[in-house]
């Protein structure tokens, strides 16, 4: 796995290497806004994951995962602990 500096970085170097769906969780899926596409547990798996660090004054850092569906549909899920999903 590739350390990163940021998570923009993380992202664009994802996007370039064909994960350019965003998801977001959902009530037992997994959702992509753009597409109206909803994914099951078992119907994805999780490439990669990354974990930024906290900065000074901050709770949680948060995760990154690179996503790829059954289908062939690959995107990212950016995960920050505390943070309402949805």
């Amino acid at each position: 796995m590739k350390n990163y500096g940021s998570v923009q970085d993380a992202i664009s170097d994802l996007e370039n290497r064909g994960y350019t769906e965003s998801f977001e969780e959902d009530e037992h899926c997994l959702y992509c806004q753009d597409l109206r596409l909803r994914l099951a547990p078992e119907e994805f798996k999780v490439d990669e994951v990354y974990h930024f660090g906290t900065k000074a004054g901050e709770e949680a850092g948060c995760l990154l995962y690179a996503i790829s569906s059954s289908e062939g549909l690959k995107g990212v899920l950016l995960a920050e602990p505390g943070r309402e999903q949805g």
